[in-house]
């Protein structure tokens, strides 16, 4: 499927890019429903209707894991001014599975289920506008590390965030553990022009308890809302603040106010090595909540 609709016989490359773009259209889409991949869209409670564009019930999902090779040194390919890795090389590191070439990979088929929340373009603009600034040093970090990031800008960590925080308060209140329940991103990739600004926080398994319908039920507009609240009251203060709100933190001080006692993830649910997370993209400040995306919502 990929080679006929990307080959044309000239061997065009499918990016991250390309398979983000496609599966946040069909997120945003109409209704699907087939033997793989089915999804409802349901109402958006009052609450968050200002801040939300959609919420989608992801009923039913498929994953494929396949296994590339091994990489020893380094997780993702490091900057060319990075001394740590002076000589390395991203071809040789990585350890093909043959010493045979093989049209074929091991993969593993994961089924599960989900829930796709679409924030709102209009909004995200605005918070952007003020706070972009806020985000540079991080960016500047990040270039000179060995994290890989191609769409990294202040939405991403907004949406980023959002997910760790949201995935922290399902497991409390969904019945699945906190590691079980991963996240995906999809945030606009820069010169593009398919804007992107949605999470997906999912389960899947090689069984079907990947899709008992336990996450599914907590997107319905009831259930959402009261989750969200709780999130919201929760972030609002963290057991190691004022310092977790007032420093920089993680691999590579890639993290602003996110710690271990309010947004990290086991590493197995974040998809970005639980770095690039400030949860004051979301409350704002203890001096000033209005600087959060969803500083409005928490005094109400």
């Amino acid at each position: 499927e990929i080679m006929r609709r990307y080959g044309d016989g000239q061997k065009k490359e499918y990016s991250r890019q390309n398979l983000l773009e496609e599966e946040y259209r069909v997120f945003c889409a109409v209704d699907q429903d087939d033997y793989q991949f089915k999804t409802e869209h349901v109402e958006i409670p009052t609450f968050l209707k200002d801040h939300i564009d959609d919420i989608v019930l992801v009923k039913r999902l498929r994953e494929v894991m396949a296994l590339r090779g091994f990489r020893r040194i380094s997780p993702d390919q490091p900057t060319s001014d990075d001394d740590r890795f002076k000589g390395y090389n991203q071809e040789k590191d990585c350890i093909p599975l043959s010493n045979v070439p093989q049209s074929w990979l091991p993969a593993i088929e994961m089924l599960g289920e989900g829930i796709f929340i679409k924030v709102s373009e209009e909004k995200l603009q605005e918070w952007e506008a003020g706070n972009s600034i806020r985000y540079t040093e991080m960016e500047q970090r990040l270039s000179h590390s060995n994290v890989g990031c191609d769409n990294f800008s202040a939405r991403y960590v907004l949406l980023h965030t959002l997910a760790h925080l949201l995935i922290r308060q399902l497991s409390l209140e969904c019945g699945y553990s906190g590691a079980s329940i991963k996240e995906k991103i999809y945030s606009t990739y820069p010169g593009s022009s398919v804007a992107m600004s949605g999470i997906l926080l999912y389960t899947s398994t090689s069984d079907s308890d990947g899709s008992l319908g336990g996450l599914v039920r907590m997107g319905l507009p009831e259930p959402f809302e009261q989750i969200f609240r709780n999130m919201l009251q929760e972030a609002t203060w963290c057991s190691s603040d004022p310092i977790c709100q007032n420093m920089t933190q993680g691999y590579e001080s890639l993290n602003y106010a996110a710690c271990h006692a309010c947004t990290l993830l086991p590493e197995t649910s974040c998809e970005m090595r639980n770095c690039l997370l400030d949860r004051v993209a979301l409350i704002g400040t203890i001096e000033s909540q209005t600087k959060g995306f969803f500083g409005d919502l928490i005094s109400r």
